[in-house]
């Protein structure tokens, strides 16, 4: 037993994990990264960056450059060998990007990274 909430047409538990996860983007947004880099690490471009629910418009400009000059800091300071390592490198930015919002808004958005080696 327990109480059900609607899920589009499914019945999902109330005190479930999408329901949970629902609630936390309303209050701290999510943030999603797409980071370019090359065979060894180094970034190709500027990170893209999209903050739903985490700034107005005249925020997000701000917001989202402090992040990519995050990210941009941390990839440089991350040793090479790390940076072959996909899983390190996505980490890496994802806590990056979790430091410049909680800083600059004291949020703990979702945060999504998609990492592309070209």
């Amino acid at each position: 037993s327990g109480r059900l909430a609607l899920d589009g047409t499914t019945l999902v538990p109330a005190a479930g994990e999408v329901v949970k996860g629902r609630t936390r983007l309303i209050w701290h947004g999510a943030a999603v990264a797409t980071v370019v880099v090359d065979g060894h690490g180094d970034l190709v471009a500027d990170p893209q960056i999209a903050l739903p629910g985490l700034a107005g418009d005249e925020g997000t400009a701000e917001l989202a450059s402090r992040a990519r000059e995050a990210i941009a800091a941390a990839i440089e300071g991350l040793p090479k060998a790390m940076r072959n390592d996909d899983e390190a490198l996505k980490e890496t930015v994802r806590l990056a990007i979790r430091r410049s919002i909680r800083l600059a808004r004291g949020k703990k958005p979702a945060i999504d990274v998609h990492l592309v080696r070209v």
